[in-house]
């Protein structure tokens, strides 16, 4: 368990598409170690193995205080059918930040207008 370097934007690993994992012994236990102590350093909420450099898919994610391991995850688009993303609209925002902020409403009840969508802006209308 060791706090490591976060990769910073502009670096040609971030580019690099994640393998999946396919073995789930020390070595993945140890990274999740690792992204779980380095994002409560930096702080953050969330860290993926690609940030520290490991072109892997695995991340963490910390919601009100419990930490998610997530490996080999996967996006289910539940849209309702012909609809896209892009085409999604929140009062003031539109694109992919829409569809953002239409998850974001869903999962917390709290809508977000304007970007960046961040957890200051989800605490103060809570």
């Amino acid at each position: 368990m060791s706090v490591r370097p976060i990769v910073l934007l502009g670096d040609p690993r971030l580019r690099l598409k994640g393998k999946p994992v396919d073995s789930f012994g020390k070595y993945l236990h140890e990274l999740l170690d690792d992204l779980a102590h380095t994002m409560r350093d930096a702080p953050g909420v969330g860290l993926a193995a690609p940030q520290l450099g490991e072109a892997m898919q695995a991340c963490v994610v910390e919601v009100e205080g419990t930490l998610y391991e997530l490996v080999n995850p996967r996006y289910v688009e539940m849209l309702p059918a012909g609809a896209s993303p892009k085409y999604a609209k929140a009062l003031g925002i539109t694109g992919a930040a829409a569809a953002v902020a239409n998850a974001v409403f869903n999962a917390t009840g709290v809508r977000v207008r304007d970007l960046p969508i961040t957890l200051d802006k989800l605490l103060v209308r809570s």
